[in-house]
């Protein structure tokens, strides 16, 4: 006969399933009446970065939108050795390898 020790192994899954939903029933107590949280939150994002936009991305939260822009930038370039794109490198070359594998396919 097997060892009987599922049942604990089943009691521990039925403990974290229990720990879960309480924590869902939280989060519905906490942001549930307040049926646009989500709508809020992008708002803010939105207008954050349209101010960043405004700016030229100068100010020090404007960083992670300038990272993307650069990125775009190095991407539609295919520029992997220039010191701007040196930290996008790897997905440049990856993207230049791609496309040269579709044109091998192509043909």
């Amino acid at each position: 006969m097997k060892d009987p020790h599922y049942q604990r192994k089943a009691g521990y899954g039925m403990i974290v399933v229990a720990a879960s939903l309480a924590v869902i029933g939280l989060l519905q107590v906490t942001i549930g009446p307040d049926v646009l949280f989500g709508d809020k939150i992008q708002s803010a994002t939105t207008a954050t970065f349209e101010e960043c936009n405004a700016n030229d991305f100068q100010e020090p939260q404007c960083a992670k939108w300038l990272d993307e822009k650069q990125f775009t930038e190095c991407m539609a370039n295919d520029d992997a050795d220039s010191p701007e794109c040196w930290k996008h490198r790897t997905w440049v070359i990856q993207e230049r390898e791609l496309k040269h594998l579709q044109s091998l396919a192509d043909e």
